[in-house]
């Protein structure tokens, strides 16, 4: 079982997310109930993302002009909506809209960004063909 939340964890933050889907899979799998898994999952969730939150801020990659308005309403927004007290039947409805929402987004407004591949670096070499 920790294999695979290992693995799990490896593939979600290399992406900069927190894993916690993978983590409920392995662990409902293994026989635990969901409502069980709650704390561990946060806590296993909270772990991943802040590890891969620092290596991406080492690596130079953070601005925290564009981060600041992500935390500033991200935070609230999180609070209030933990407050909320809806069904589970709501709760698959509605996470059910918001990613067939994202995956039309995706399928039929966006456009494929424009690729510049750099004449420096760890790939390419003095001498090599441009």
């Amino acid at each position: 079982m920790l294999p695979f939340i290992l693995l799990g964890a490896l593939l979600y933050t290399s992406v900069g997310h927190g894993g916690a889907t993978a983590y409920l899979a392995v662990l409902t799998l293994a026989g635990y109930h969901v409502a069980d898994l709650v704390t561990t999952v946060l806590v296993l969730n909270v772990l991943a993302a802040g590890i891969a939150f620092v290596h991406f801020q080492q690596a130079g990659h953070l601005r925290a002009r564009l981060l600041l308005p992500f935390v500033l309403t991200s935070v609230p927004a999180a609070f209030l909506g933990g407050r909320i007290d809806l069904s589970g039947r709501a709760q698959a409805v509605i996470l059910g809209v918001a990613l067939l929402a994202g995956a039309a987004r995706f399928l039929f407004f966006a456009k494929p960004p424009e690729l510049r591949a750099p004449r420096e670096g760890p790939l390419f070499y003095a001498g090599a063909p441009a």
